[in-house]
């Protein structure tokens, strides 16, 4: 099942405009790290702004440093891990999927 919803903070679409997920996010507002893909390197720290199944928004301060994949680290000790591949990058935020292994 598909969730959607008008993006209204886009102010350049088309009203009509919908966005289409296989999953809804929800807010969270957490701290993480992005360690390079090897999982070894530390990238730098992000804030998770929005969680769903299959991926996250991530607030960073230099999105464009960020590669195209890398190893999320969702909680303090590392034992939470989740690969992910970068599906869009703003001025402030990337938006990543998960990688299902």
């Amino acid at each position: 099942m598909s969730v959607a919803w008008y993006n209204s903070r886009v102010s350049s679409r088309n009203p009509d405009w919908v966005q289409r997920r296989k999953t809804a996010r929800r807010p969270v507002n957490l701290t993480a790290a992005i360690l390079a893909e090897d999982g070894r390197a530390m990238i730098c720290e992000c804030t998770m702004a929005d969680v769903s199944e299959d991926g996250t928004k991530l607030i960073v301060e230099q999105p464009a440093t960020i590669p195209e994949s890398f190893v999320l680290v969702l909680s303090r000790g590392a034992r939470i891990l989740r690969k992910c591949t970068v599906r869009w990058r703003s001025d402030t935020a990337i938006g990543v999927q998960f990688v299902r292994d």
